[in-house]
């Protein structure tokens, strides 16, 4: 008999729990019926006709890939999760959670010089789209929370920037959160609501603010905006979605 040795990562540290073996490396689980297949030394010849059904093993690993791929998004690796979503999508394309979890993570490897978001909303349709319909708003609703986070530091980063070259990107950045609440499909309309008089407290703030950082917004709107704040620019864009 052949060890067990993990296909994932070539472990061999597998132990029974719960019916299935785990490796103990990398968390990958494998039924009975794939561990007695794992053993099996030597060729087996079969004559006649077979019928593979390679149904359960190609969900076992799928099972897997998104456990590996949130791990990597709880660590902020967002390469590791693109590496692991791509694995699930070669076997189902139409897997909404491994969208979900690209949307989720892309916006992490953004620089003010090259911002992922566009990318981000390309996945975050995919997702919202393929997930059931009882599922949507919240799948959207998710991944739009998590995009939101990356603004947020994106807009930080900006803050610790001379004012005219700052203002110039938070410009850009405010029109990224935009993109988000415009066309993230199913957003809730009470979550766009809040968005907007989070924005409108962000303005309000920058406005009053003593210290020139902090004014980085209000100058980004005076000088790029037309002198239009984003909340404002929000609620007019976002009319449509609030109907």
């Amino acid at each position: 008999m052949k060890q067990l040795t993990c296909e994932m990562c070539g472990g061999t540290d597998l132990i029974k729990q719960d019916g299935v073996f785990v490796c103990q490396s990398c968390g990958c689980k494998y039924s009975a019926e794939e561990a007695k297949k794992m053993m099996i030394e030597g060729a087996v010849e079969v004559t006649g006709t077979v019928k593979v059904d390679d149904s359960t093993e190609k969900q076992t690993q799928i099972s897997n890939f998104l456990e590996l791929a949130k791990s990597a998004l709880a660590g902020s690796d967002s390469e590791g999760v693109v590496s692991y979503c791509d694995k699930i999508l070669e076997i189902d394309p139409d897997n909404y959670e491994a969208w979900m979890l690209r949307a989720k993570s892309a916006g992490w490897s953004s620089t003010l010089n090259q911002i992922k978001i566009p990318q981000a909303l390309i996945a975050a349709k995919r997702a919202v789209n393929l997930a059931p319909d009882e599922k949507k708003p919240q799948i959207a609703k998710e991944i739009y929370v998590a995009l939101k986070a990356q603004i947020i530091a994106l807009i930080n980063i900006c803050s610790t920037i001379s004012s005219t070259t700052g203002s110039v990107y938070v410009h850009t950045v405010m029109l990224h959160w935009q993109s988000l609440l415009t066309d993230i499909p199913f957003l809730p309309k009470e979550l766009i609501k809040e968005e907007i008089d989070d924005c409108r407290t962000m303005c309000k703030n920058a406005k009053s603010a003593l210290m020139p950082r902090k004014r980085i917004i209000y100058g980004a709107y005076c000088a790029f905006n037309h002198n239009i704040s984003y909340d404002i620019m929000f609620a007019n864009t976002l009319a449509e979605k609030l109907s």
